[in-house]
């Protein structure tokens, strides 16, 4: 995903004793832009990602978008 693209949290799904399910479901809001085999792409939509694997992203997070909750 290139620098500026809104990714936003759907879904958390822990299951206990079953790390291999554990998984968070991500939403890539409109005008987001991902890189595919070197060609920038407009995309949007839903995909899921393993805990294990979100737990070593590297992200910035706009502290201003965050809600006071």
């Amino acid at each position: 995903m290139k620098a500026g693209s809104n990714l936003g949290v759907d879904r958390i799904y822990i299951r206990k004793g079953g790390e291999d399910y554990s998984s968070i479901t991500f939403n890539l809001h409109k005008g987001g832009v991902i890189v595919v085999k070197g060609n920038e792409v407009k995309a949007q939509g839903r995909f899921w990602a393993k805990l294990g694997d979100v737990n070593k992203m590297k992200v910035r997070i706009d502290t201003q978008t965050l809600s006071e909750n």
